[in-house]
């Protein structure tokens, strides 16, 4: 779902600047990512929300990048889609928040801390810095699962403008 952000500024003569936020996927046709690793317990798949650029990491302001990696290794994101065009010098703040969809994962498996991800079911600011969602492989079977990301013009979570929904899948050879 997508929604057009309309905001007047003070750019030449009063023309209204335009923003244009959105997110893929839904809930039963979630963008996916997944990760086959060679070594058990190092796969990771990870979903970003870019607003600052990383050369190392090949992260893009603006864009939802995914990425997937053993552990140890420098993570490369590679493009999904815009999350907001334009994609530098934002009007307006935007607020995101991940929730957990399931897919038979609890919450700890998701596992922020073990990837650096961002916070579940929270509010977070959007336009201050980078936010990151995954999984790790922990053991012998397929881990994973759906997120749902919701972006807002306000830190309230009212009204949300846009709605997408990401899953990561990762595995290990055996």
């Amino acid at each position: 779902m997508s929604f057009l952000i309309q905001m007047m500024a003070a750019l030449g003569g009063g023309i209204p600047y335009r923003e244009f936020v959105t997110l893929q996927g839904s809930s039963g046709s979630p963008i996916t990512k997944t990760h086959l690793a060679l070594i058990p317990d190092e796969a990771i798949v990870q979903w970003a929300f870019v607003n600052t650029a990383s050369i190392p990491n090949n992260l893009v302001p603006g864009k939802c990048q995914s990425a997937k990696y053993d552990e140890g290794d420098v993570a490369v994101y590679v493009t999904q889609h815009s999350w907001v065009t334009p994609n530098t010098g934002y009007a307006g703040d935007y607020w995101i928040r991940a929730t957990n969809e399931g897919d038979g994962v609890s919450n700890t498996e998701l596992d922020p801390t073990s990837v650096g991800s961002s916070a579940l079911d929270s509010w977070l600011d959007a336009t201050s810095g980078n936010r990151f969602w995954g999984w790790k492989h922990d053991g012998p079977i397929v881990k994973g699962g759906t997120i749902k990301v919701e972006l807002s013009t306000d830190a309230s979570g009212t009204p949300v403008v846009a709605t997408g929904y990401y899953r990561g899948l990762v595995s290990a050879e055996n």
